[in-house]
């Protein structure tokens, strides 16, 4: 995998950003594997409290003048599949904004537009997925990197960041799935041809996980993973009978060290397709549980 190498900064912070709370990390991104430096989990209020709690941190581990990328979970942005608007490519920005002015719940002058072409096995598929994200917010996040003295270098929204994290895994013409979980519930990315195809979430159901508390029923855990299974199905079903028309050649499964096996096993019930747990272990430092797949998408943005 390809790593960033800086002459001037050895250091990257990123921020993954969600509607209350923002994990912010640094990383000296000179080493491999890449290491973490300092990180801190930051629950806010308001955009004020949170530009001061990052001020503390930077101050605190002397951060100013390093480069910095944030990545906006899915709830604070919206996704829109909608046709590619029939004008030359250098009016299409403007066009989308009237494209999608009925679809979002705030005035299309109060957001930010943008999109992001789908890699669909069909090359005559003229559809595109549209961005949605308040002005306000990215213009207060500008803010906070210029009271903060770090130098922002990009804004990305979470469906994208987690493919640059699994290039090692792709294959040019493969249909590769992944399974993995978010803040909010789960995610189904398939990417085709090394690029993403198709994104599914599914709120409140998560991945099954090893429960150690005595007041959790067996029963409970069944459950749990039932339903898991039974949505990693539909989606299955879907993406190979509706949009691909094959079977995918390699399922992608977001793990931590003490899931692995039992969660590996638990999706060869569904399918014979190829499994391979993932766990970002390219981080040094033990960091498996602060330092996830956006973050690592983040470091390795434009890497190979």
């Amino acid at each position: 995998m390809g790593v960033f190498k800086r002459k001037l900064n050895s250091l990257l912070v990123t921020f993954y950003i969600n509607e209350s709370v923002c994990r912010v990390h640094c990383f000296d991104i000179t080493c491999d594997p890449v290491e973490l430096k300092h990180g801190a989990l930051i629950e806010y209020s308001s955009i004020s409290d949170l530009q001061q709690k990052i001020m503390a941190f930077v101050n605190q581990n002397h951060l100013q003048k390093n480069p910095c990328r944030w990545i906006l979970a899915n709830d604070l942005y919206q996704t829109h599949n909608i046709d590619k608007p029939d004008v030359n490519d250098d009016e299409v920005m403007d066009a989308l904004k009237w494209q999608v002015k009925d679809l979002i719940d705030i005035p299309v002058d109060s957001c930010l537009v943008s999109y992001y072409q789908p890699a669909h096995p069909e090359n005559k598929n003229k559809q595109i997925v549209a961005v949605t994200v308040s002005k306000d917010l990215i213009e207060q996040l500008i803010d906070i990197c210029d009271k903060t003295s770090l130098l922002l270098e990009n804004i990305d929204i979470e469906e994208l960041v987690i493919g640059h994290a699994l290039l090692p895994y792709f294959n040019d013409q493969k249909i590769i799935g992944f399974v993995g979980e978010n803040d909010q519930g789960l995610v189904f990315n398939f990417y085709y041809n090394n690029e993403l195809a198709f994104v599914r979430h599914k709120k409140d159901f998560f991945i099954p996980q090893e429960r150690v508390e005595e007041f959790v029923l067996e029963q409970e855990q069944e459950e749990l993973s039932e339903r898991f299974l039974l949505e990693t199905q539909r989606t299955l079903d879907y993406v190979v009978s509706q949009l691909f028309r094959r079977p995918i050649e390699l399922l992608l499964l977001q793990a931590n060290e003490e899931n692995a096996d039992k969660l590996l096993n638990l999706i060869k019930q569904l399918t014979d397709v190829p499994c391979q747990s993932v766990i970002p272990e390219y981080i040094n430092n033990n960091s498996h549980s602060i330092a996830g797949f956006y973050e690592l998408g983040c470091i390795c943005r434009g890497g190979k």
